[in-house]
């Protein structure tokens, strides 16, 4: 790769994104995890014969005069929250948002993407939840 976007391109890029963007990103991640799950050898995605299912929440420190959603969190620093939900090595969802409850996003997150392990043999981990 010759080149990747700089902070200022994926601003950008982020600022442009609709509800409906965010959406069909989501979906493309599910379809894209089922597609490897599908097609690469169980074990080499598998821990102790299961699925690992991990949910965090991230706290992006941020400065500067514009940042939307941006909130004094925890830790009494201005950021944004990213949740994200992990299966396997495979990120399947997230979540970017004003900080406040660190595992609001959890459950929407489980019910969109639990056909990821449905079926399956799964430990779920999960930082911050409250």
């Amino acid at each position: 790769m010759g080149k990747f976007a700089d902070q200022s391109q994926v601003g950008e890029w982020l600022r442009e994104q609709s509800e409906e963007s965010v959406v069909a990103l989501r979906k493309l991640l599910r379809e894209f995890a089922q597609w490897v799950w599908r097609e690469a050898e169980p074990g080499r995605l598998l821990h102790a014969g299961q699925r690992e299912v991990f949910f965090d929440d991230t706290q992006l420190e941020v400065n500067g005069k514009r940042f939307e959603g941006a909130a004094i969190n925890y830790n009494g620093d201005l950021a944004l929250s990213w949740q994200t939900l992990w299966v396997g090595p495979l990120l399947c969802d997230s979540h970017l948002g004003r900080p406040g409850d660190v595992s609001d996003q959890l459950l929407p997150m489980l019910e969109r993407n639990r056909r990821l392990w449905r079926g399956q043999a799964a430990h779920f981990y999960a930082d911050s939840v409250q």
